[in-house]
């Protein structure tokens, strides 16, 4: 064997395998809870192999995360997630759009995204999927449930709103296809300025009700733990978005154009298999109990 042969066997003995590596590091906007509960739900294993959607941790935001990694892992890209802490959605967005980050690891909106500043996938949630409902705590959802249940007409929208007007629903202003929704159906609503106050000022008696997500949650989770209540959604209602939910890459970030053809890849497998409609309705009684609700959105 030639010195240069065997020095150069030697070198390679020496430096890291990460150089020859074809990994790449995701950098991916996610917030703190979102991060904690995706740990939670994915507990060290392929994200592949995981399938239990009605785990305590499996909420929309995690979930949503384990649909990204499922689809990156189905298109065969080597990867590791790198997770920044951002504090809400549009700060995340805008991450991405300067090319901080890859990508938010939550769904945007359709109308939320400037195609000049990114990849926009196949939708998550089509138009119609992407379901809410009015959450309260206990004693609120048995006053409010007796009311409406000894309602006359009581599937009709318009009487239903009526009741409801009673109460003042908290929202963000920042989340605005929600205040949008508020304000057109004339519900009193309270402004939350920032997302970790939102639970303080329900349990403070500001607002009696919430909106919060009706879709990729399990069997056992629909309520939403804030402080020390679980909210827990009204029977009957629902809002149906007549809007698509994407997962939104930046063109200007060096992985950009990578990660979004794996994500198509991947997301097209996803919905190929079920899985996607799997997640978002984990069993068929929560697909028909939602179909049966009343859509209070206007239309």
């Amino acid at each position: 064997m030639s010195t240069l042969k065997q020095l150069l066997l030697i070198w390679m003995a020496l430096v890291p395998s990460v150089c020859f590596s074809n990994t790449i590091t995701i950098d991916i906007a996610v917030n703190s809870d979102q991060q904690q509960k995706y740990l939670q739900l994915v507990q060290q294993q392929n994200c592949q192999t995981v399938n239990h959607y009605s785990h305590p941790a499996a909420y929309r935001l995690s979930l949503e995360l384990l649909i990204i990694c499922k689809a990156l892992t189905y298109s065969q890209l080597d990867f590791n997630f790198k997770f920044f802490d951002i504090p809400n959605y549009a700060r995340a967005l805008k991450e991405a759009e300067r090319g901080n980050v890859v990508m938010s690891a939550t769904t945007v909106w359709q109308d939320d995204m400037d195609t000049t500043n990114f990849y926009v996938t196949t939708a998550v949630f089509q138009s119609g999927q992407f379901i809410k409902g009015l959450f309260t705590t206990p004693e609120y959802k048995q006053q409010i449930e007796l009311k409406l249940a000894g309602l006359p007409h009581a599937h009709s929208e318009r009487v239903i709103l009526h009741a409801l007007r009673n109460y003042h629903v908290l929202s963000s202003r920042q989340w605005w296809h929600d205040w949008a929704m508020l304000e057109k159906l004339e519900l009193p609503a309270v402004n939350a300025s920032q997302d970790n106050t939102l639970c303080l000022m329900l349990t403070a008696g500001r607002a009696q009700l919430f909106i919060g997500e009706l879709v990729m949650v399990g069997p056992e989770q629909t309520s939403v733990p804030c402080e020390s209540v679980n909210l827990a959604p009204i029977e009957g209602i629902k809002f149906v978005f007549p809007i698509s939910r994407h997962f939104a890459v930046s063109n200007q970030h060096p992985y950009g154009q990578l990660v979004f053809n794996a994500l198509q890849k991947g997301l097209a497998q996803l919905q190929q298999q079920g899985e996607i409609e799997l997640v978002l309705f984990p069993t068929e009684k929560i697909r028909q109990d939602l179909k049966s609700r009343v859509d209070l959105y206007p239309h």
